[in-house]
């Protein structure tokens, strides 16, 4: 992400120190994460881009294996796969954790992750084909998913989301791209 900005002038993250080597660039907006993908898919010939709001969960979920959190049901057990409140008070390294079944780490806690998706308050009427919801909805705000460091573990469940205002930064949230 710094070679991102670097290069292209991006706004550089005031993330206070907390992201980037190996932990997950923070303080980005949802803007900065689709201008970065679009920059990644040009620098290296392959389509990079935020993922929707279902894909995201499926791939949290471990594929439809009914997993309340990333990689466990069993809260006794979620500190073993999740960067939370009760484990840690920043950002940590991406992989620090046990990754869940589809061998992807830090989808529960760590950071909040912006989805491609417009905010919509309930699934009505989303798209039935996988495809991200951008249509209606509240355009000044995106889904974000995942909780972060700061997070109690209700709030990093699997199926948990939320809303962030599209150009505003926050320090618990980063990205996640899809390929």
């Amino acid at each position: 992400y710094d070679r991102y900005v670097e290069l292209t002038g991006g706004r550089s993250p005031n993330d206070e120190t907390l992201g980037r080597q190996r932990r997950p660039v923070t303080d980005v907006m949802w803007e900065d994460a689709v201008d970065y993908a679009k920059w990644l898919s040009h620098a290296t010939g392959k389509q990079y881009r935020l993922p929707n709001e279902s894909e995201w969960e499926y791939a949290a979920g471990s594929g439809g294996k009914d997993t309340m959190w990333a990689g466990t049901s069993d809260e006794n057990q979620l500190k073993d796969y999740a960067v939370y409140m009760v484990n840690s008070k920043h950002v940590e390294a991406v992989g620090s954790k046990k990754p869940n079944g589809f061998g992807l780490y830090d989808m529960s806690g760590n950071v909040w992750e912006w989805c491609q998706d417009v905010w919509h308050d309930a699934y009505k009427d989303a798209p039935n084909d996988g495809s991200a919801w951008e249509q209606g909805g509240d355009s000044l705000r995106r889904v974000v998913r995942g909780g972060s460091w700061d997070n109690d573990p209700d709030v990093c469940r699997a199926t948990f989301r939320i809303r962030y205002g599209a150009v505003t930064q926050y320090l618990d949230c980063g990205l996640r791209l899809a390929r």
